[in-house]
């Protein structure tokens, strides 16, 4: 299951790439679409691709295939659909989206191996004795690029907690934790602070003269940055207490921690004597 899942990642990742060269397409048509509308993949925007593809060129026309939930007025839409149309374009839009679909079906079919081997795992807990915990998460259906299958119920069945109660952790990475650590990965990290190591969280610090020199994490083998990077962006984005742990070395644009001498010493030395008249008004 760990090689499917990895192999699900690519497939992910790939379907990815191909939203953006849409993105690219549309851009070179002129046409703003994806700058009025969050996801061009969803209802609406792949009812106004399949209608251009198919000869549909006035934008109301097109602007009115939106679904009820897009929050963009008519005439937004419409003034984003006013393109040149030429056919190199379209021909790369309509690859461009073809890949795509092929993609989704491949992430079908992949989901369907993982459940189906999922199926083959003992079971930790009656499910009719204790039944599967409330769901904490506020969203109503499925998120982009999560298991399409009750990935929550077969992780509960097969590590016998329900390990999305944790804040930020989703069926996804919790099947990804699964996968790469077998299903009584909890029993081997004596602590947290164990687990946080092997995952390249901890500071490898090293010293000299009394002097933290380098405080860079270590990367950890293949399964604990697969682990870290898919971990990343369900904590970044549920805005809990742990969502700071999303950016291990600081958030992007700034860092929370003080420089290492030797950082500081490769920084212009304008920078380093503002850095050092800062310093001493703050003390004074």
């Amino acid at each position: 299951m760990r090689s499917l899942l990895r192999h699900r990642d690519g497939l992910v990742r790939a379907a990815a790439t191909c939203v953006h060269r849409l993105h690219k397409a549309l851009t070179q048509m002129n046409v703003q679409l994806q700058h009025v509308i969050a996801d061009v993949t969803g209802v609406t925007g792949l009812a106004i691709l399949e209608a251009i593809l198919k000869g549909e060129r006035d934008p109301v026309a097109l602007a009115k295939l939106k679904d009820g939930r897009i929050r963009a007025s008519t005439d937004v839409i419409a003034k984003s659909l006013r393109g040149d149309w030429r056919s190199e374009h379209l021909f790369t839009l309509r690859q461009c989206l073809e890949t795509w679909s092929h993609y989704q079906g491949q992430i079908t079919a992949c989901d369907a191996e993982i459940a189906r081997l999922l199926q083959g795992f003992t079971a930790k807990v009656d499910m009719a004795a204790h039944p599967l915990p409330p769901r904490t998460s506020t969203h109503k259906s499925p998120q982009k690029n999560e298991p399409r299958f009750e990935a929550r119920a077969e992780l509960y069945r097969t590590c016998g907690v329900d390990l999305t109660q944790v804040p930020g952790l989703q069926s996804g990475t919790a099947l990804v934790l699964l996968a790469e650590l077998g299903p009584d990965f909890a029993e081997r990290f004596p602590t947290a602070k164990h687990f946080g190591s092997w995952l390249g969280l901890s500071p490898d610090n090293r010293i000299t003269g009394g002097k933290i020199m380098s405080s860079a994490s270590l990367s950890g083998g293949q399964s604990a940055r697969t682990v870290r990077a898919v971990g990343r962006s369900p904590a970044r984005l549920s805005g809990t207490a742990h969502s700071d742990r999303a950016w291990p070395r600081g958030p992007p644009g700034g860092c929370r921690c003080a420089k290492s001498p030797r950082a500081r010493s490769r920084e212009p030395p304008g920078k380093q004597n503002r850095q050092n008249v800062e310093s001493g008004s703050r003390s004074s």
